[in-house]
């Protein structure tokens, strides 16, 4: 059995390294706080601010990125889960990541 808590002690959690900053910028870019959903959140569950939200989506999709290999940037993987293309908007994840890379420079 110790091993096995050996194990989980020593797992590495991976973080995104420019979380904060990816978040004030999405922030920006969704409307600041002259907006109905702050950070483009829609929906939190109790005890969670927008921010924490948003933090948690980046973190778990930059785990995510990470686990396929980091193909391509990070910000435009991140933009297909937050602001997905539709038939309307092909380019719309595209606009939205560069929006977001302008901000945070």
């Amino acid at each position: 059995m110790r091993p096995i808590i050996s194990i989980i002690c020593s797992a590495r959690v991976v973080v995104c390294p420019f979380a904060d900053k990816l978040a004030d910028a999405i922030h920006w870019v969704e409307g600041g706080s002259n907006t109905r959903h702050p950070y483009g959140i829609k929906q939190v569950y109790r005890g969670t601010t927008p921010r924490q939200a948003c933090l948690n989506t980046i973190n778990h999709r930059y785990l995510d990125w990470v686990a396929i290999g980091s193909k391509g940037e990070f910000l435009y993987y991140l933009g297909n889960f937050y602001c997905p293309n539709t038939k309307e908007h092909p380019n719309q994840s595209g606009e939205w990541a560069y929006k977001v890379q302008r901000r945070m420079k």
